[in-house]
C-alpha cells in the first residue's frame, strides 16, 4: 500500500507519542532522584537538552520534576546559547558553573564557555576517552563531586 502523506504524518505522530510516553516512564539514572533532592535547595539547576522545548517542558511536568529547575531549555536553541543564556540571566561566573551531560555536544558547551564538566558515561556511550574531563557512570556521587569543583 502506498504511503501518503496523510498517513505518513499519522505515523510519525503515533512514533512520536510512543517515544513521549516511554521516556516519561523510564526509570531514573541511577542516584539522579538523590542528587536532585539533595541539591535543588542549595544550587539552581536547569537542564539544558537537544530534546524538542516542548517536549521536554512536558516530559519534566509529567515526571513532576518542575520543582527541581529554574528552567528548562530545549532545541531548536542549541546548548552553547542556553548556557550563554543562563550565564547571562543568573549572572554567574563559568566557573560558577558545572554542566553535567552524556553528550559531546554538552561537553562543547560547558568548553565554548569556560564552565566546569561532568561527563556521564554509559556502557553504550563512552564519547569522553582520552579528554581531561571527570567521568560518573550514574549520578550517585555527583552531590560530592560538585563539593570538590566548587
Amino acid at each position: 500500500e502506498p504511503l501518503t502523506p496523510k498517513m505518513e504524518m499519522e505515523l510519525g505522530d503515533r512514533f512520536s507519542h510512543i517515544v513521549l510516553e516511554d521516556v516519561i516512564a523510564a526509570p531514573y539514572v541511577a542516584g539522579a532522584r538523590e542528587a536532585l533532592e539533595a541539591l535543588y535547595t542549595k544550587v539552581p539547576l536547569f537542564v539544558a537538552s537537544g530534546t524538542p522545548d516542548d517536549e521536554l517542558k512536558l516530559i519534566v511536568e509529567r515526571r513532576g520534576m518542575e520543582k527541581y529547575f529554574q528552567g528548562v531549555y530545549g532545541a531548536p536553541e542549541s546548548k552553547g546559547s542556553i548556557v550563554f543564556g543562563i550565564l547571562e540571566r543568573t549572572g554567574m561566573a563559568p566557573d560558577e558553573m558545572v554542566f553535567v551531560g552524556d553528550a559531546m555536544t554538552d561537553y562543547d558547551a560547558a568548553m565554548e564557555h569556560g564552565v566546569h564538566f561532568i561527563g556521564r558515561r554509559t556502557q553504550a556511550w563512552n564519547s569522553f576517552d582520552g579528554l581531561n574531563v571527570r567521568v560518573v557512570y550514574d549520578l550517585r556521587t555527583l552531590p560530592e563531586l560538585l563539593e570538590i569543583i566548587a
